[in-house]
């Protein structure tokens, strides 16, 4: 997905499905002391090697099997550079909220796109012309049905030498007992949208794969906190999951680095 064009200390612990525990992002290494006869020179410890990040296995985020999930890694990697739109999502994902933020990159010039949600059947529940490379998904049209699976693409409007349109991603509508269990954990941690409680959310969606509903969490905490590098790492642990993300996943890194080795805010 696109980075948002947001740019929004304590590290964050982001609970891992069973097996893969770990902390979403390595503490930074402690400074190595500088050796008592340099300090005494007055000279300066040169700087270490950038530090080293573990990305944590979030696996459950492409609900596919390991021979389609590296076709479909393939597929991604021949798309890039190439003029046509790439969607910025898993192949197929699982989606709680009612209005997901679909994003893609274009590395061609026109700035039109149009973007259609299709059932399984194939039949178009939604289409709209955009003039930007995301869009969220209006809450006014038809409602999404529990249970059911729908793709969407993304295509370049009309020019007289179209590229083919993105490759279509797939989302299921969670239903059932688990959208009961996550309404109850929401219940639980209320309606506030203060930092706390919409940290917790993000992570509650993580802990379940829910990418549509975690990035986006994520990217409404970042554009009230554009200064916490530990919400670029836990974004970009989400992003560095899948072949089209990993550029944001960088991105987010490196943020996070400049934040923490800058100026505190308010210093």
């Amino acid at each position: 997905m696109r980075n948002c064009r947001i740019q929004l200390a304590l590290v964050v612990t982001l609970a891992a499905p069973p097996g893969a525990g770990a902390l979403l992002a390595a503490p930074p290494q402690s400074a190595k002391p500088a050796d008592s006869k340099t300090v005494a020179r007055g000279k300066t410890e040169p700087a270490g090697p950038p530090r080293k990040r573990m990305v944590v296995d979030l696996s459950g985020f492409e609900m596919l099997d390991a021979e389609k999930l590296k076709q479909q890694r393939t597929q991604v990697g021949a798309t890039r550079g190439a003029a046509k739109p790439v969607a910025l999502a898993p192949y197929r994902a699982r989606l709680f909220g009612i209005a997901p933020r679909l994003a893609w990159s274009y590395a061609g010039a026109e700035k039109q796109f149009k973007l259609l949600v299709r059932d399984a059947e194939g039949t178009v529940v939604y289409r709209a012309q955009v003039s930007s490379t995301e869009l969220a998904y209006p809450s006014t049209v038809p409602p999404l049905a529990p249970g059911k699976t729908y793709s969407w693409t993304v295509e370049v409007s009309p020019t007289p030498r179209a590229p083919e349109p993105s490759d279509p991603l797939e989302f299921t509508f969670v239903g059932g007992k688990e959208r009961t269990a996550i309404e109850a954990a929401l219940k639980k941690l209320g309606t506030k949208r203060d930092y706390a409680t919409v940290l917790a959310r993000a992570k509650l969606f993580t802990e379940h794969r829910l990418w549509y509903d975690a990035i986006g969490e994520y990217c409404a905490l970042l554009a009230q906190f554009p200064d916490r590098p530990e919400l670029y790492e836990q974004r970009g642990m989400i992003y560095a999951q899948i072949d089209a993300t990993k550029a944001l996943a960088d991105a987010d890194f490196a943020r996070a680095d400049k934040l923490r080795s800058g100026p505190r805010p308010g210093n």
